[in-house]
């Protein structure tokens, strides 16, 4: 009789192997995913190496490493780079005579309108490992600085998160936003901004629906911000943030919480990361992706 046995045997441990196969492929997945985080937070001008941020007031501002300047640059910049000056929504440069930098990788420009980082091309300046640009938020005007040196990007090589969990990876469904359709986000300077709407995603978790408004990510994804349970316990208090691909022809696709990531704001004090909106607070703890760092 045992003879009968054998193919069922077999069947049964091939199926076991492919299983496995499986779920070795889906943590390589995930931890090739924590990987590349990692190169892309340390990159010389990734998150962080954010090291400062100046608010631009109506009129002109000196800036430069100098205490005399309105605006106060690291000791590595030249003492008194120029004068920055805002004229409504215009953010004029003016480089002194004694100055050279560099402005989007070519120097000897002294003059010129900046910009910002909401427009099609940045205007990048830089001196030495230190980098600065225009940023837009909530109708203010900003300089971000960025120095490719800073001690965070040489010594970050990972971040704490969840044991990787493909259960977490959950099967949702679109309900397409009306065409113009926005949703307003708060960030943490309390700004209050319109964002184009996606649609809300739709998911079952433990036998109850739940659902998460999603933002336009790109041509090829949704952008999530999420807070939940373990949000300022175990996670970041300002939430997380997650990409979903888009929906496939009938409506579905997955949110895979195992790639819920920190904001900026949890590498340098100086990013304005938008906050979740309040219909994005799950009522259940989301033990997956990434945690708070240590020193936070």
């Amino acid at each position: 009789m045992k003879f009968y046995f054998l193919p069922l045997l077999l069947l049964i441990v091939m199926h076991a192997c492919t299983e496995k196969g499986q779920d070795n492929r889906y943590q390589e997945e995930i931890e090739q995913w924590h990987q590349n985080r990692i190169a892309s937070l340390t990159r010389p001008d990734g998150w962080t190496t954010l090291i400062g941020l100046h608010w631009l007031n109506e009129g002109s501002q000196t800036f430069g490493s100098a205490e005399q300047n309105d605006l106060v640059f690291p000791e590595k910049a030249p003492s008194f780079i120029g004068k920055l000056t805002l004229d409504a929504d215009s953010v004029i440069l003016e480089l002194n005579d004694t100055v050279t930098i560099n402005i989007n990788g070519t120097p000897g420009q002294k003059s010129l309108r900046l910009r910002a980082d909401t427009e099609s091309q940045t205007t990048y300046m830089n001196s030495g490992s230190l980098s600065w640009y225009l940023i837009h938020r909530g109708g203010k005007f900003g300089i971000r600085i960025k120095d490719s040196l800073s001690e965070q990007r040489l010594t970050l090589k990972s971040i704490p998160h969840y044991p990787i969990d493909e259960n977490w990876r959950i099967k949702a469904r679109l309900i397409p936003a009306y065409e113009g359709a926005t949703i307003d986000i708060e960030n943490i300077l309390g700004q209050v901004s319109d964002n184009p709407l996606a649609g809300i995603l739709e998911f079952a978790f433990q036998g109850k629906n739940y659902q998460i408004s999603a933002l336009d990510g790109g041509p090829d994804a949704y952008f999530l911000i999420i807070a939940d349970e373990t949000t300022g316990e175990e996670t970041y208090g300002g939430g997380r943030y997650l990409y979903v691909d888009r929906a496939d022809s009938t409506g579905m696709t997955y949110i895979d919480f195992n790639k819920a990531y920190n904001p900026p704001c949890v590498f340098s004090e100086f990013a304005t990361c938008p906050l979740p909106p309040e219909e994005n607070y799950l009522p259940f703890s989301i033990t997956a992706g990434e945690k708070e760092l240590p020193h936070h």
